[in-house]
């Protein structure tokens, strides 16, 4: 989540070099422009956010009965992404400050994308920022609750935050429709 002037690096190593597959999700169409051009080859999508930290931080100290991902609810993704096994998902946007929706549905989705991933698969979950009041509630209500199974595998940047996650799919079988 998030193109930058680093997406032309990421395409020449994950596509590239090693054969993956590359898709950046992006939340400023003109943001998403001005990366295309840099990189023409890569794979940016334009999604759109209905959240800000304010009104998510409000929802995510709610205690209550809804589920975690309908407090802040979970973006709305192309039926192709529904369909992948995602091996990283870095979440470095979309910006978490004044008017920006904040990181709460990239990370919420991210995690739904890999607990629905095919039974055995794991996801490693990457957050940039971790270390900000905003992202370490986000990880708090979504990555590190009891019955995720995700294990924390490093705090890379301790000053900025860079918390990573391996996160099994919880799925008995590949379903993609069960809870989107």
């Amino acid at each position: 989540y998030g193109c930058g002037l680093d997406t032309a690096a990421w395409q020449r190593l994950v596509v590239d070099r090693l054969r993956g597959e590359l898709v950046v999700l992006e939340g400023t169409s003109e943001w998403a422009a001005r990366c295309k051009a840099a990189s023409p080859a890569s794979d940016i999508r334009t999604i759109s956010y209905d959240s800000t930290p304010m009104n998510a931080q409000a929802k995510l100290l709610q205690v209550g009965s809804s589920h975690w991902s309908e407090q802040v609810g979970l973006l709305s993704l192309s039926e192709d992404l529904h369909r992948r096994d995602f091996d990283v998902i870095v979440v470095d946007g979309p910006q978490g400050f004044d008017r920006y929706p904040g990181r709460a549905q990239s990370v919420a989705t991210s995690v739904w994308l890999a607990r629905n991933a095919t039974p055995g698969h794991h996801t490693h979950l990457f957050l940039h920022d971790s270390a900000r009041p905003h992202e370490r509630l986000v990880l708090a209500r979504f990555v590190e609750q009891p019955g995720t199974a995700a294990v924390r595998l490093g705090d890379h940047l301790p000053r900025k935050g860079l918390a990573q996650y391996l996160i099994p799919s919880a799925a008995k079988h590949k379903d993609t429709h069960s809870s989107w």
